[in-house]
């Protein structure tokens, strides 16, 4: 399962936006952000950030569904 934290960065993913701006919005380091993706990949089974992606793309989560 996803933390809340996890699913707000999906989102964001799923939004187009980048690590860095990501990172940048939430007040956190691109480190974190990253291991925040690194952990949704392994959870989802994403093989890769493309992959990711497009999975979250297909998962119809929406930011105001985790704000």
């Amino acid at each position: 399962m996803l933390t809340r934290r996890e699913l707000e960065v999906l989102s964001l993913i799923k939004h187009g936006m980048t690590l860095d701006q990501i990172a940048k919005l939430l007040h956190r380091s691109r480190k974190t952000i990253d291991n925040h993706r690194r952990s949704i990949g392994a959870k989802l089974g994403a093989r890769s950030l493309p992959h990711l992606v497009e999975m979250s793309a297909k998962s119809g989560i929406r930011l105001r569904d985790v704000c």
